[in-house]
């Protein structure tokens, strides 16, 4: 009786051991095969862009807005750019950059940019939105303008009875990305459009937007810039009310400051003396 206890322990035993055997077998085949699952998810660069404003604030300044909708499944940085462009003599001008907006995925929201001509003439818009590193063309825009009545170049315009009154550049200073000055202006206003209208090919100078500006108020202001590779140069920056009745514009030196200039300026802007 002693011995078939024994018998039937052992056989018990076996049957367990066996068992406890297959089960770490099993788990070992469906770890194995586990770490060979990879479910991958095809990353898409979508964007769906539609013009939602355009043209005229006034008959001399002109603006086009866009609605920037990711539609992908990648984050990107947008941005719109605009090549201006000449009818009569199909010239390039120059190029106007907008701000970079970080948009994620299923994210939209609004690009404008502005231009200001004060002849009569018709100027075609070039319109390209940059995903990141990847460019996708818009439709051109024509702007005609033709109700100023002005036949003098903006810089005769300066000052004269035909504008509102002037804005001003005070202490102009170039860091790294970004030229800093004041502005001032002669009476209050609502919005003053910022950007150069001569530089170098292949670098980015964002359009700025200044809201609020009050009379003899100084009110300081940025315009962010990439060149990449950087060298000295000189570029023109203007600046208009978006009712185009105040005008006014400076030559900067593109140059770096260096040594002590330099950190002490950064100190002084880090405080917005």
């Amino acid at each position: 009786m002693l011995k078939d206890k024994y018998y039937s322990f052992g056989v018990l035993s076996v049957i367990l051991l066996f068992m406890s055997l297959v089960s770490m077998s099993l788990l070992s085949v469906s770890s194995v095969y586990g770490t060979a699952v990879n479910v991958n998810v095809a990353e898409h660069l979508g964007t769906i862009s539609k013009e939602i404003d355009c043209c005229a604030l006034d008959d001399k300044v002109m603006t086009a807005s866009f609605d920037v909708f990711n539609s992908g499944s990648i984050a990107y940085a947008a941005r719109v750019r605009v090549d201006m462009f000449d009818d009569e003599n199909d010239a390039k001008i120059t190029s106007i950059w907008s701000e970079g907006l970080e948009l994620n995925p299923g994210q939209r929201d609004s690009i404008s940019l502005y231009w200001y001509e004060p002849s009569d003439t018709t100027r075609t818009a070039k319109v390209r939105l940059y995903r990141g590193y990847d460019i996708l063309n818009l439709e051109d825009i024509t702007w005609v303008f033709n109700g100023s009545g002005l036949s003098e170049n903006s810089e005769s315009l300066v000052g004269s009875d035909k504008l509102g009154g002037t804005i001003n550049f005070e202490d102009v200073r170039v860091h790294d990305d970004t030229i800093k000055f004041k502005m001032t202006a002669d009476d209050d206003i609502g919005k003053i459009i910022v950007y150069p209208i001569r530089y170098k090919d292949g670098w980015i100078f964002e359009q700025t937007v200044v809201v609020d500006v009050i009379a003899d108020k100084p009110q300081t202001a940025y315009v962010n810039y990439d060149t990449e590779l950087f060298y000295e140069n000189e570029i023109k920056l203007i600046a208009v009310s978006s009712d185009g009745r105040y005008y006014g514009e400076q030559m900067v030196l593109l140059k770096r400051e260096s040594g002590i200039r330099k950190w002490l300026n950064l100190f002084v802007d880090m405080f917005n003396i």
